[in-house]
């Protein structure tokens, strides 16, 4: 339980050398809850790259792009939906995912695990896909979310990708970013 607590004291005498003392405990429990839970409940807007697309693609025909992009869409898909996100397409290589603060902790205690899932991914060349996540955390407006994701997905890739940058309002997180840039 929560509790805020008041005191107050009165002298009972004249002399003042005998005071009266009262504690008032204000049950603040529910209304805490209910923040904690608004807190947990924020919405998270975070953007995903495939970050070598164009290389994974090179040479290849429509047929086996489409496999390609399939494989790639279930895998983020499949990940998104253990965190009850909502996932949408923007473009060949980018994804908007949306989903709740609460979930953020478990990404981040299992290093955005989608890091290393997309590696399955290979192209017939042999070269396996990289993704970058940038997060935008404690936006005051969807639209400064999207910025502070916009922010950390440019961190990402010109940190050469493969990683995951967390923006909030006053600093970067980095997590991820193993594998070896290609040329």
């Amino acid at each position: 339980r929560r509790y805020r607590v008041y005191g107050y004291t009165l002298p009972t005498d004249e002399t003042g050398s005998i005071t009266i003392g009262a504690l008032y405990f204000a049950d603040l429990t529910e209304l805490y809850q209910v923040h904690d839970e608004y807190i947990r409940s924020r919405p998270v807007v975070s953007l995903v790259v495939v970050d070598n697309y164009d290389e994974l693609t090179r040479n290849m025909s429509e047929a086996a792009i489409s496999g390609l992009n399939a494989r790639l869409n279930n895998t983020i898909m499949k990940w998104a939906q253990e965190y009850h996100g909502l996932l949408r397409r923007l473009e060949k290589n980018r994804f908007l995912l949306i989903f709740e603060k609460r979930d953020l902790k478990h990404m981040r205690e299992t290093k955005f695990s989608l890091l290393e899932q997309i590696h399955e991914i290979t192209a017939p060349s042999g070269l396996a896909a990289s993704i970058s996540f940038g997060i935008g955390v404690d936006g005051a407006t969807f639209e400064e979310g999207f910025e502070f994701a916009s922010l950390s997905i440019e961190m990402a890739l010109s940190r050469g990708g493969d990683q995951a940058v967390v923006k909030d309002r006053t600093n970067f997180h980095f997590f991820g970013g193993r594998t070896k840039e290609t040329d």
